[in-house]
């Protein structure tokens, strides 16, 4: 179980408001600490021309952001650790993916869609 002090600690380290950048070219990572549990959010914006298109790109889409939370959490176990002098220990609950098609029209095979990838952790130090 986390201390206030621990807790107070980890929300700094996520917290992207107050001139806290979360977007880099056009990606974001956002986070929220419920009790013992980090979830963490990737989400961008896709623009694709058919099936076999959008497959491709969620397939790419799909390690980038694994790769990005795992940086993400990688960071976020360091500063930690300079901050409070403790270890994090991480364990994942779930990680899912999905596609949120958001425009499109029968006269254009230009299509648009959201890719989101949310990551839940426990955490403890």
């Amino acid at each position: 179980m986390l201390s206030s002090k621990d807790v107070n600690a980890l929300g700094n380290i996520v917290n992207t408001t107050w001139g806290k950048h979360s977007e880099s070219n056009g990606r974001s990572v956002t986070s929220v600490l419920q009790g013992d549990v980090l979830t963490m959010r990737f989400s961008t914006i896709v623009h694709f021309a058919g099936e076999d298109a959008l497959r491709m790109q969620v397939d790419r889409l799909a390690r980038e952001s694994m790769d990005v939370l795992a940086g993400r959490l990688k960071s976020l176990k360091d500063e930690f650790k300079d901050t409070v002098g403790k270890s994090l220990k991480i364990s994942e609950i779930s990680n899912r993916d999905n596609v949120e098609l958001i425009s499109s029209t029968a006269n254009s095979l230009r299509k648009i869609a959201y890719y989101r990838r949310n990551l839940a952790v426990s955490v403890d130090s």
